[in-house]
């Protein structure tokens, strides 16, 4: 089930798509350096474990 056909339901919206995160660019800007700095003193330590490729190690 959809909405009728000439619908005008969306005239009684306030506002365009969802309010913005930042205020600012400039309080973007100051939240992107945080994260940068952050990730170069917490970096990811990647672990992988490797196999010879044979099942029966007997052999």
């Amino acid at each position: 089930m959809g909405f009728k056909t000439a619908n005008q339901a969306w005239r009684l919206r306030h506002t365009t798509g969802r309010t913005p995160r930042f205020a600012t660019p400039q309080a973007l800007w100051q939240a992107a350096t945080d994260y940068f700095e952050w990730v170069d003193q917490n970096p990811w330590m990647k672990t992988e474990h490797f196999s010879t490729g044979r099942t029966n190690l007997s052999d």
